[in-house]
């Protein structure tokens, strides 16, 4: 086998894109069985975690992303972009799974890991994990806190509009319809700090934004009709 981990990481990636995923956990499982640096055993951990989330085995993924930040934690360097990834990564586990405490804890880890670094390195990182706490205050009705969160993820998506990531797009105007319908939604509760005007603002932007997208595309077609119903709302509201 061979025991150069980034090719051996690599081969691994082609694996799991081909589908050939216990092909894949046997090549990184064999090279976790050798004497490797600690900077790397997380890694293969973390490709490792990868692969059982690919086949929807969700606790072994979990296992695997612990002991990579068990392990990161313990060698005491500091924040890492690589750490955050992977609190994130057991954040969206978690959500998944509706264990919504953990999952909160593990994306508020992220967060303030991500805080801490440069911002041309943490922006979209930043963004989604703002993205998954905004949408985990908003299924536990804690709508200021979702907006706080929702906020905090359109700026940093904005910035990077416009790059050659068209999947930026998509994600700016869905978190702009989660933002209008938290928006909305306290405006009617009599709680809001908005208007409907402004209301109207972040739907424009995100008909501009999936404007930029193939409109036959089945996740822009659910967005276009979010973005109807929130206009036909928002409509009502002013009328």
């Amino acid at each position: 086998m061979n025991t150069d981990t980034p090719n051996v990481r690599k081969e691994a990636y082609q694996l799991r894109q081909a589908f050939q995923f216990d092909k894949a956990r046997a090549l990184l499982q064999e090279a976790l069985n050798t004497d490797l640096p600690p900077d790397e055993r997380w890694a293969l951990h973390y490709d490792l975690g990868k692969v059982h989330q690919d086949q929807f085995e969700m606790e072994q993924a979990l296992h695997h992303y612990h002991e990579a930040i068990n392990g990161l934690e313990a060698s005491g360097e500091g924040p890492s972009l690589f750490l955050a990834r992977l609190y994130g990564a057991c954040g969206l586990i978690h959500q998944d799974e509706g264990r919504e405490e953990e999952a909160l804890e593990c994306h508020h880890r992220a967060v303030g890991l991500l805080q801490q670094l440069p911002e041309s390195e943490a922006a979209l990182f930043l963004a989604s994990n703002h993205k998954y706490l905004g949408e985990l205050y908003q299924e536990q009705e804690e709508l200021p806190k979702s907006r706080e969160h929702y906020r905090s993820a359109l700026p940093l998506l904005q910035q990077h509009l416009g790059k050659g990531e068209g999947f930026l797009y998509l994600e700016a105007a869905t978190v702009a319809l989660q933002l209008a319908a938290v928006e909305l939604e306290l405006y009617l509760q009599g709680k809001g700090r908005t208007t409907p005007a402004a209301i109207r603002q972040l739907l424009t932007g995100a008909q501009s934004w999936l404007e930029e997208l193939d409109a036959e595309d089945s996740i822009v077609e659910q967005r276009t009709a979010d973005l109807q119903r929130l206009s036909f709302m928002v409509d009502k509201v002013e009328g």
